[in-house]
């Protein structure tokens, strides 16, 4: 496999598999197929006697994902993938494979697909808001309002320090023997835009350092931070699973079902911080279908404004801890999408205050 998960590792993972298949009576048949390099996790797409099954090996980074799935797939079947089996310490997930997500000819068809996703990410957050405290322990990163204005405080001394400490949500890159750091994947591909979580693009590769007046703002921007988050907590919406990357290639609709994957990225706060993100793939593909699109979901006009800092401080801090447990070539290559989000936040914290 061209991924940087040592090739022991990734045997283990799926001898384990093929294990827990040939006991629920559907072996596997043939040997796994790749699915492509990732910087935080490796995929195949194992044939078995009843089709194919999907095996997902995440970076320690992201090893809440398996249990995470499961604990929705129990309260939404069919929203999102389907578990045959986890190992949530080793970060191994097991799914019945949900095929190849179908490709919108045009842009008509991607709004789409936005309209059709949206009441359902809606419903899959309604019902797992009571699941908050199992997904806390599972390790899902705590991004609740409450915390999240003296975790910017932390993560933006982390960022603008000569020599940064580890902030709330940034662990160090793991040392596990054999699941070193992760190295030498490309950055996603969004299709022929990028997304947009505001005014501008969210830069993957070379960014610019913060400049003075930027850094001045964002170390003053706390008060700012938590009256944003005061005005979001005054919805009275309850925490549940957020996901930070939503966007529509993590959205598989097919014959009217639709299917939300990768719940890596997860972690647990306000829902509208995923809608945030939903919104702004939408704005890259039609910026006139977004209400449309807020509206199917169920927020009111005006949500945008609103989860403007507490979303760009979640997904701050999202970045920072991924991007922290890569090494070499993938580091290098989303080197700057912690400062992209924090030169976002200094503009939005400028154009709010």
């Amino acid at each position: 496999m061209t991924t940087a998960f040592a090739s022991d590792a990734l045997s283990t993972a799926q001898r384990w598999a093929a294990d827990r298949l040939s006991v629920a009576g559907t072996p596997v048949t043939g040997p796994g197929v790749p699915l492509g390099p990732r910087a935080w996790s490796a995929h195949l797409r194992l044939p078995t006697t009843a089709g194919s099954a999907f095996l997902k090996v995440t970076a320690p980074v992201f090893r809440h994902e398996p249990e995470v799935t499961r604990l929705l797939a129990e309260r939404c079947p069919g929203a999102v993938p389907a578990v045959l089996a986890a190992e949530p310490g080793r970060g191994w997930l097991l799914t019945a494979d949900y095929g190849p997500q179908p490709r919108p000819a045009d842009r008509a068809e991607l709004v789409a697909v936005f309209l059709a996703a949206a009441p359902v990410l809606a419903r899959v957050q309604r019902e797992a808001a009571p699941l908050a405290p199992a997904l806390l322990r599972a390790g899902c990163p705590d991004h609740r309002l409450p915390v999240l204005p003296d975790r910017f405080a932390a993560l933006v001394d982390a960022c603008t320090s000569a020599a940064p400490p580890p902030g709330p949500d940034s662990p160090e890159p793991p040392s596990t023997g054999a699941e070193p750091p992760f190295s030498g994947a490309e950055p996603p591909s969004y299709g022929a835009e990028p997304i947009s979580y505001g005014a501008e693009p969210i830069s993957y590769g070379a960014e610019p350092p913060l400049t003075g007046a930027e850094v001045a703002r964002l170390r003053g921007g706390r008060g700012q931070v938590a009256r944003a988050c005061a005005a979001l907590a005054a919805t009275g919406l309850p925490d549940t699973v957020v996901h930070l990357d939503c966007w529509r290639g993590n959205l598989v609709v097919r014959d009217d079902a639709v299917l939300i994957a990768d719940w890596a990225e997860s972690a647990v706060g306000h829902p509208w911080l995923s809608l945030d993100v939903l919104l702004g793939d939408v704005r890259a593909v039609e910026p006139a279908a977004e209400a449309a699109v807020a509206d199917a979901y169920g927020a009111p006009a005006g949500t945008a404004p609103l989860t403007r800092l507490p979303a760009l401080v979640s997904r701050a801090l999202l970045w920072r801890s991924a991007t922290r447990s890569l090494t070499g070539a993938a580091r290098a290559a989303y080197a700057g999408t912690v400062t992209a989000h924090l030169r976002a936040l200094a503009t939005a914290l400028e154009e709010t205050r």
